[in-house]
């Protein structure tokens, strides 16, 4: 092999490398982005449940008072919406992880 031959082809080797990496780093950050808005949704419904409950327990003649008859839908909505979130967030942790394995096997 000549020696342009093999400083292309070094060239064309190291360029596709630059561009698998950068590619990576971009998905990664992407899932980065999605877990973080994942987990902030998460503490809303937290937040959410909480104050149904909150209002559950005061006094029956309290003006911010609601039965459990009526929060009790809502809360269960609410923490099935967040169990979603939660397998949604570990998939996204998931793919991440692959992510990096896949990428520390390349380099």
């Amino acid at each position: 092999m000549n020696p342009i031959t093999k400083i292309l082809k070094t060239s064309l080797t190291s360029f596709a490398r630059r561009q698998r990496k950068q590619k990576s780093a971009k998905e990664l950050n992407k899932l980065d982005l999605e877990i973080k808005q994942i987990k902030r949704q998460i503490q809303v419904l937290d937040v959410l449940a909480n104050s149904l409950n909150y209002c559950c327990h005061l006094p029956a003649d309290h003006p911010q008072h609601i039965s459990w008859k009526n929060a009790d839908p809502a809360i269960n909505i609410l923490f099935n919406y967040a169990l979603m979130l939660d397998k949604q967030s570990q998939q996204a942790e998931n793919k991440v992880s692959q992510l990096k394995e896949r990428s520390k096997n390349e380099y």
